[in-house]
């Protein structure tokens, strides 16, 4: 009889008997990349229709990606948001192109090819200049 129930010592087995629970998911049951696995009580053949690996997570949709890469190029901006205080002491051609390279940042959502994926290793992030950011008044 098939048995995918585990089968522990401290359940009564004989440790020949030993074995872990197949883990199974019911896609048709509506169980997805984030369900929990399913596991059999009873001997027996699993469901129809089970699958022993877990769903894949779909691919982001596209909306998803534009949020991700808005996200990720919101973080950058806030992260240099002191740089544009009026009190920061920054010279002037840095403020510059700092803020030159803010607005790049800006204008990256509407850049042909966005949104990449999603604000990753492929999104062709604009880089501020070393200067840009280290420079201050004396």
């Amino acid at each position: 009889v098939e048995d995918h129930r585990a089968r522990r010592a401290e359940e009564g087995f004989a440790p020949e008997l030993f074995q872990e629970a197949t883990a199974y998911w019911l896609p048709a049951e509506g169980d997805h990349w984030q369900s929990p696995p399913r596991y059999m009580e009873a001997p027996g053949p699993l469901p129809p229709g089970a699958v022993t690996e877990r769903p894949e997570k779909p691919a982001p949709t596209k909306a998803q990606l534009f949020a991700s890469l808005r996200a990720e190029r919101d973080r950058r901006m806030a992260a240099t948001d002191y740089l544009l205080m009026p009190d920061y002491p920054l010279a002037s051609d840095a403020r510059a192109a700092v803020s030159a390279w803010r607005q790049a940042l800006r204008d990256l959502p509407a850049r042909e090819g966005a949104p990449w994926d999603g604000g990753g290793e492929a999104t062709p992030w604009p880089t501020p200049s070393d200067e840009s950011l280290n420079t201050t008044t004396e």
